[in-house]
C-alpha cells in the first residue's frame, strides 16, 4: 500500500469512528438525523460523480425492478434506524465496539452457514 491508499485509509477510519461519537453525542437531536445527513450527503456524491463521467446517460429503472428496489429500501432504512437508535441509547464506546465486532460475526456465521466457508486457524491469525 502506498501513501496515499494509507492515508485515505486511516481518513476513512477516522470518520467511520467519528460516526458514533456524533449519533451519541447530542441527546437533543433524533437518531435518524445523522442518517439520512450521511445518505443525502453520499447520494449527491454518487450522483455528481454519475453525471460529470456521463454514466447517468443509461441509468433507467425498469418497472420490474421497482418493487424490489422499494423493499430493499425499505428494509435498509429499517436497519439504518435501529442501528443509529441503538446507537444513541448508548455511550458512543459501547457502540463502536459492538459495531465494529460484525467482522467476527460475519466470520463464525459464515463458517457454519456458507459450504466450503471454514474459520481456519490461518483465517482466526489474520494471515
Amino acid at each position: 500500500m502506498d501513501l496515499k491508499g494509507a492515508a485515505m485509509a486511516v481518513l476513512i477510519s477516522i470518520l467511520w469512528g467519528a460516526n458514533s461519537v456524533v449519533i451519541s453525542s447530542d441527546s437533543r437531536t433524533p437518531a435518524a438525523s445523522p442518517a439520512w445527513m450521511r445518505m443525502v450527503v453520499g447520494g449527491a456524491v454518487i450522483c455528481g460523480w454519475a453525471w460529470a463521467t456521463r454514466r447517468f446517460i443509461d441509468f433507467r429503472i425498469e418497472p420490474a425492478e421497482w418493487r424490489p428496489l422499494l423493499l430493499l429500501g425499505l428494509l435498509f432504512s429499517v436497519q439504518m434506524a435501529a442501528t443509529n437508535v441503538g446507537t444513541w441509547l448508548t455511550s458512543a464506546a459501547h457502540a463502536s465496539i459492538l459495531l465494529n465486532l460484525y467482522a467476527v460475526h460475519t466470520v463464525v456465521l459464515a463458517h457454519f452457514m456458507i459450504p466450503g466457508d471454514r474459520l481456519t486457524v490461518r483465517k482466526l491469525t489474520g494471515r
